[in-house]
């Protein structure tokens, strides 16, 4: 009986450490997944501006292009030709070389000259698109070829011979972005839409964040969530970035 009481005591100061071991390792756990979605979220938000510095680089490199383009002058304010292939092509031209998605050049009531995703654009108005626009790149829906796609887009004005005209480009949130926008391995970004969600397939059903975790078809992730500059009348689009390890 007199070896009991110790036996017992040094049972339960095992278990105690062990406690407060296992508490400590879990803390600091926590701790560093933490600092790995802080981590992230600051690499993505780095890149997101980085895609809208480029979005206005190249719309700027554009709308000089154009500028300097004497044919596209030449049919336009000359022989106010809007049909020649020298306007209505020219958007296509650059399409893919500066990496948009969509890229069109409009006038000044804003009818489209020329579109290089879809030329039979060319006559139509963008309106209601362009008054949500600006030189700063934001999440904008959009029909194209009859499809609604949500795109990081801006606008840049020029003016020829006094007349103002518009570029207005591009380039499609989709996953192909949501991949490119992860900063490391083991973390992955995810587009989320009201009860829908892009970026990671067979999504069943996922919770809101709640202290930095989100349960993904039962499964628990360390997760944060990001705004996106939106200025469309949907549901506004947030991004998610997921630690997969």
């Amino acid at each position: 009986m007199k070896y009991l009481f110790p036996i017992v005591c040094a049972v339960v100061s095992a278990v105690v450490v062990f406690l407060l071991m296992f508490r400590s390792i879990s803390i600091q756990k926590e701790q560093f997944q933490a600092e790995q979605l802080e981590f992230a979220k600051q690499s993505l938000e780095k890149h997101l501006e980085e895609y809208r510095i480029q979005i206005e680089k190249q719309l700027t490199a554009f709308s000089e292009a154009v500028l300097l383009n004497r044919n596209f002058s030449l049919r336009l304010l000359v022989e106010k030709d809007r049909s020649s292939a020298d306007i209505t092509e020219l958007a296509s031209r650059y399409l893919g070389p500066m990496g948009f998605s969509v890229l069109d050049i409009a006038d000044s009531e804003h009818q489209i000259l020329s579109s290089g995703h879809f030329p039979a654009n060319a006559g139509n108005r963008l309106s209601k698109i362009i008054e949500k626009l600006s030189s700063d790149p934001v999440i904008i829906d959009e029909f194209v070829m009859g499809s609604e796609k949500l795109m990081l887009k801006a606008t840049k004005e020029f003016r020829i011979a006094d007349i103002p005209f518009l570029v207005i480009g591009g380039i499609e949130i989709n996953e192909d972005f949501l991949n490119r926008l992860a900063p490391c391995g083991g973390v992955r970004v995810i587009l989320k839409r009201g009860n829908d969600y892009y970026g990671m397939a067979d999504i069943h059903s996922a919770s809101e964040i709640k202290d930095n975790k989100i349960i993904i078809n039962d499964k628990e992730y360390p997760a944060v969530e990001i705004e996106l500059p939106y200025v469309g009348e949907n549901e506004p689009p947030v991004l998610i970035i997921i630690l997969e390890k």
